[in-house]
């Protein structure tokens, strides 16, 4: 009787063990379950086939724009010498992830005259608004 009663202690026991578990950690859901965008991106060029440099080049690149979207769990791979897929759970709009994953970077460097800072000001506000 005793042995039933300490298996029975155990089984509660893991019952309220995986409730607590399931509460505190819930499941992290994938792209099949949560949703998400899949992108698809192949590298062309003129006269040559891409090199396996340029396809680790453009991943690298590409990893970092992903990371910058803030989306948990992101995956990228390469598919065959010149494809790459980007997986991107909870990404809901594939648009604006094509947009920032595509988009070409611009750094630009200017002098600024003295007593122009309104100017400045009154320009980068511009150029936030046409994005």
């Amino acid at each position: 009787m005793k042995r039933r009663q300490g298996w029975l202690f155990f089984i509660i026991f893991l019952i309220a063990f995986s409730i607590y578990l399931l509460i505190n950690y819930p499941f992290q859901l994938g792209l099949d379950l949560r949703g998400g965008s899949q992108l698809t991106l192949q590298l062309i060029k003129d006269k040559e086939e891409v090199t396996k440099d340029e396809l680790a080049s453009v991943k690298a690149v590409l990893d970092r724009r992903v990371n910058n979207l803030g989306v948990s769990e992101s995956n990228l791979q390469t598919l065959g010498n010149n494809q790459l897929i980007i997986e991107l759970p909870g990404e809901q709009d594939p648009l604006s992830a094509s947009r920032v994953i595509g988009k070409t970077a611009l750094l630009e460097f200017r002098t600024q005259t003295p007593n122009t800072f309104t100017e400045l000001k009154t320009f980068q506000a511009q150029r936030l608004k046409d994005k």
